[in-house]
């Protein structure tokens, strides 16, 4: 855990999300558009490629798991470098990666979810994001 950079207060929690910010080779950071279905939170908003660790899994094992199931890419866990981790206002505990490699956006077949994009920091205000995943993207924006 102390291989991610707390972002607010760390308080005991309910389950562990592991996320990954992916970026393509001109630096834009790659976002999934959630399904608009009743049985999603927030259907129709932004956020990261990522879901629950399975019990028994590791965050790195979980991380790397989940960009495969979501986009068809597999990589090493050893492309996914420990970036944040912060406690969301459901009360989880959400640990963000940063994939190493570029993502080449005609490679990505998507399996879950309604889209993707890639942005920069100047579009963020323009979609309807998930509040977690808006304070990972603004802090990693602010550290470039």
């Amino acid at each position: 855990m102390n291989r991610f950079h707390a972002l607010g207060d760390w308080v005991e929690a309910g389950c562990d999300v592991a996320v990954v910010l992916a970026r393509d080779a001109l630096g834009r950071v790659m976002l999934q558009l959630r399904d608009d279905f009743d049985t999603i939170a927030k259907p129709g908003h932004w956020g990261l490629f990522g879901g629950h660790v399975e019990p028994g899994e590791s965050l790195d094992e979980a991380v790397a798991r989940e960009m495969a199931e979501e986009t068809g890419l597999q990589f090493a866990h050893a492309d996914f470098v420990p970036f944040v981790r912060l406690v969301s206002g459901s009360g989880m505990h959400h640990f963000a990666y940063k994939l190493t490699p570029a993502v080449d956006a005609a490679k990505v077949s998507l399996q879950e979810g309604a889209g993707f994009a890639f942005i920069h920091s100047g579009q963020l205000d323009q979609l309807r994001l998930l509040p977690d995943a808006r304070r990972v993207l603004d802090h990693y924006f602010a550290t470039l």
